[in-house]
């Protein structure tokens, strides 16, 4: 029994290294295709930056010299200065409308790389432990809401596929619904428990 016991701690002693190793290169190469993209965003921000001071300068200067022409005429140099004050003002909010879409949508893309970097680290932690195929777990788990538990009921029909399809002819195929309708139901309502159940259990049926 002793040698059973050291060799089955054995065991689990490489699949545990084989994970670490697998999640370590996951995470290397997440902050690599990070720093790439933050390089790449920063170069093109840089001449975006430039082309816009340039273009800055030649209004500013066009409307330096249009001032200087009407400088003789109080009430069109008023008008022209109150419109310029507008049009400053204007720009300005709108600059800034601009720039707190783009933060707000770089949040956004922040926020789902996470998730899906967590959902794949989650998918092949629990591939490994189950012996399942990670690319086929990290494919499905894109249907779900990325906890542990959904994922790991996925690679559990991925183990006992046989037993995961039939356990009621009903749940494997949605009921009496169309294949149509059981892709209506999850893309309107992917919160609901049955209407994921009936898309995920088609999807496995069909081998995607």
């Amino acid at each position: 029994m002793d040698g059973l016991e050291k060799q089955q701690d054995g065991e689990t002693s490489v699949v545990t290294q084989e994970t670490s190793e697998v999640i370590k290169a996951a995470e290397n190469k997440a902050r690599s295709d990070a720093l790439a993209d933050a390089n790449r965003s920063l170069a093109e921000a840089k001449m975006h930056r430039t082309a816009g001071e340039a273009a800055e300068k030649r209004v500013t200067q066009m409307l330096k010299d249009y001032e200087e022409d009407i400088r003789d005429d109080p009430d069109k140099l008023t008008a022209f200065r109150a419109r310029l004050a507008k049009a400053t003002a204007d720009a300005e909010l709108a600059r800034t409308v601009q720039e707190l879409d783009g933060a707000n949508e770089r949040l956004r893309q922040i926020d789902e790389e996470k998730a899906q970097f967590t959902r794949e680290q989650r998918s092949r932690e629990i591939a490994t432990r189950l012996g399942v195929d990670p690319k086929k777990l990290i494919k499905l788990a894109k249907f779900t809401d990325g906890t542990s538990e959904a994922i790991e009921d996925i690679a559990k029909d991925l183990v006992n596929p046989s037993e995961s399809l039939n356990p009621d002819s009903n749940r494997a195929t949605g009921g009496n619904q169309s294949e149509k309708q059981i892709r209506e139901a999850y893309r309107n309502n992917p919160d609901n428990s049955t209407a994921k159940a009936d898309y995920l259990a088609w999807r496995r049926s069909k081998g995607i």
